[in-house]
């Protein structure tokens, strides 16, 4: 087990990404014009939630791409008993879940003013609400622990690209993780067959994405990405090397998907802070 340290320089970094991070979100809208709502993403889950409600399919083409439902069956799920109670209590909760998973996910960041920009580069998943920002808190706290192979195989389930994580146990030989995080995203992703997966909106707006050059392109590179795993040394340079998978596979990249590079992070950060001989180097 670790143990957190708590100090004056880490409260100094926890208000600087807080305040810095606010700022720069703002800034950007001010620049862009884009002022998106804050919570912009719950209305996705509380309307495929209420299709479940009705009987009808998670995947329906709901003629606006800002309503598409594009996550795995688990989160649909979670949210049905959500539509039955008070949309602004729920809306509430779920928001202040978002930003404190996303302050929680920063502390392997708190040492580095560099790192710390994945602050205000993060921080827009969590405004809209969006369930990047409890997926990646998720991943920090779990990764490198017995519950790590499960808490990536629910990630994986909801996001796909997260499965990337495991080569780096694969590499390792540490196949039993492997076949639980594979099992954990496969039986959750099963409910997916009777919700009408086939009709899911693959025409989305590959944004960042290397999709947007070339399909042969992207899958060349996360290709090379996904085996520079088996090359890269054990320990946080292999985790890093996980994190670049995951984020050059995602088919639709947007820039808070960074968020993946705090995983590797907090494997260093526990790694500094090890009080348990028996737990694992890689």
């Amino acid at each position: 087990m670790s143990r957190l340290h708590f100090t004056r320089s880490d409260a100094r970094s926890a208000v600087i990404i807080m305040l810095g991070s606010f700022a720069v979100l703002w800034m950007w809208f001010l620049l862009t014009g884009a002022v998106a709502p804050p919570g912009q993403d719950i209305e996705r889950m509380r309307l495929a939630a209420l299709r479940l409600r009705a009987g009808e399919g998670l995947y329906i083409n709901v003629g606006d791409p800002n309503f598409f439902y594009t996550w795995g069956p688990l989160l649909g799920w979670i949210w049905l008993p959500l539509t039955f109670l008070p949309a602004a209590v729920v809306d509430a909760v779920w928001m202040t879940i978002c930003l404190g998973s996303w302050a929680a996910s920063l502390w392997p960041a708190r040492r580095s003013p560099a790192l710390l920009l994945l602050g205000p580069l993060t921080l827009y998943g969590a405004w809209v609400g969006n369930v990047q920002a409890p997926m990646i808190a998720m991943l920090v706290a779990t990764i490198r622990g017995r519950w790590g192979p499960v808490g990536v195989g629910i990630a994986a389930s909801l996001k796909l690209s997260p499965i990337l994580f495991a080569l780096v146990w694969a590499r390792n030989g540490e196949w039993r993780k492997v076949w639980i995080a594979a099992g954990v995203a496969l039986l959750l992703v099963a409910p997916a067959l009777v919700n009408g997966i086939d009709r899911y909106p693959l025409t989305l707006d590959p944004q960042l994405s290397l999709r947007a050059v070339s399909l042969p392109v992207w899958i060349a590179v996360t290709l090379a990405a996904s085996g520079a795993v088996f090359l890269s040394r054990a320990g946080g340079p292999r985790w890093l090397s996980g994190a670049v998978a995951v984020i050059v596979s995602r088919p639709s990249l947007l820039l808070y998907d960074v968020g993946y590079l705090l995983v590797p992070l907090a494997v260093l950060d526990r790694g500094i802070h090890r009080s348990d001989p028996k737990d694992p180097p890689g």
